[in-house]
Order: structure tokens, then C-alpha cells, then sequence
């Protein structure tokens, strides 16, 4: 599948460092969402955003002690998850009700507007 990372330059251990708390860092969320058009580099018509997610790995889901943020388009069986669950799901993360490939995980929206805060 399609698939991309974000990789800080900066040295961020994760989506828990508090660095990500303070206005000194980009806002690599939005970075990766605005670079998100990658993946439909060198198809006929552009992936549509709705197919699209950017996940992040806890402390607990990696190896390296380094923020990487997962580009990439969503497994249908993750996206008609989600879409289940769209009615629930808000600014809070939530762990989902379903194991999704034996793991469990959190999700929550992301309004546009929130990319706009730094």
C-alpha cells in the first residue's frame, strides 16, 4: 500500500515529549497532512483524504526513540472501523472498541482548524 513518513530533524522521543507541549517545535502533524498529495504521486487521480490517516506509534508500539509520524492510506477494515465509530469520535482520544490485527488502538478527529494553531 501507500505509505510515507514524517521524520523530525529535531530530536523528539515521541507523542509524549514535552517539547511537543511548547511553541518552539513545527507542528508536524500538519506538516505531514499537507504533504499527504505524496502519496498519490505518479497515480492517474489523487487519493481522497477520507482514504488517508496519520497514525503515530505510542512509547510502547516502537523501536526507535524518535517521532515518526505513518502517512498512509487506510486498510479497509481500519477505515470501515473508523467509520463505524465516526458518530463517537471527537477531539478525545478513545480506544476502539475492536482489535484491529490483534493490537488495540486509540483514534480521535483532528479538525482542520487545529493544524492552524501555531
Amino acid at each position: 500500500p501507500y505509505q510515507d513518513l514524517l521524520i523530525p530533524t529535531d530530536k523528539v522521543t515521541g507523542i509524549e515529549d514535552i517539547a511537543l507541549t511548547r511553541d518552539l517545535l513545527p507542528h508536524y502533524f500538519a506538516q505531514a497532512w499537507k504533504n499527504h498529495a505524496v502519496l498519490s504521486s505518479g497515480l492517474p487521480a489523487p487519493i481522497a483524504d477520507r482514504y488517508v490517516s496519520l497514525a503515530i506509534n505510542s512509547r510502547y508500539g516502537r523501536s526507535q526513540n524518535q517521532l515518526h509520524i505513518h502517512i498512509a492510506c487506510l486498510r479497509p477494515d481500519v477505515f470501515n472501523t473508523l467509520n463505524e465509530r465516526a458518530a463517537t469520535l471527537d477531539e478525545h482520544w478513545q480506544t476502539l472498541p475492536v482489535k484491529l490485527q490483534g493490537h488495540t488502538y486509540s483514534a480521535r478527529t483532528l479538525s482542520a482548524a487545529a493544524f492552524d494553531l501555531r
